[in-house]
């Protein structure tokens, strides 16, 4: 009857070996699907924001498409003013620090997070059509072996039908109204 043999040191240092190579696969390829969900959830957050924005734009526009305003751009590019007058009436305003929106209607403000939009900022046009722009600025990443940021900016564009394209100006001061009460 013989003797069964246990396993060799090399044998063990071998086995030891499989297992530490298997297990940094599993941790390599967790950290990349880690960052993979990452960049999808910021992906997926930039969406929901634009969508947000867009409609915040659009319906901030059109609750104020009327003939006896007028729209103004600030100076900084960051608030567009509608005005009956001169008086300020509503405003919609894009606070970079804080990553929010804000607009007034009637007085009452909303305010919107949209935390993975960089910039904002409106502009006009008009020749023959009044048209206003928002152009929005956001940075994207893009994974692969090294994750990248990209900053890219798209624009939207609503027409007025209505209202007025004008300046910020009050009459006399040449400055921009206050937010008012």
């Amino acid at each position: 009857m013989r003797r069964k043999r246990g396993s060799t040191l090399t044998e063990l240092v071998i086995v030891m070996a499989v297992v530490e190579i298997m297990s940094i696969m599993v941790v390599s390829f967790t950290l990349i699907c880690n960052s993979w969900v990452t960049i999808g959830a910021a992906r997926y957050q930039t969406i929901q924001d634009s969508g947000t924005l867009s409609r915040a734009f659009r319906d901030f526009v059109a609750a104020n498409d009327s003939s006896s305003y007028t729209f103004a751009i600030s100076e900084d590019s960051h608030e567009l003013i509608v005005m009956e007058g001169s008086v300020p009436v509503n405003r919609m305003v894009f606070d970079e620090e804080a990553k929010t929106l804000t607009f007034t209607l009637g007085g009452e403000p909303a305010v919107y997070e949209i935390d993975e939009i960089d910039d904002v900022t409106f502009s006009t046009y008009e020749n023959p059509t009044k048209m206003i722009y928002a152009t929005v600025d956001y940075t994207y990443m893009t994974p692969g072996k090294k994750v990248q940021e990209q900053h890219k900016s798209y624009k939207m564009v609503v027409s007025l039908r209505s209202a007025r394209l004008g300046t910020a100006e009050a009459p006399g001061g040449g400055e921009e109204p206050g937010l008012g009460g």
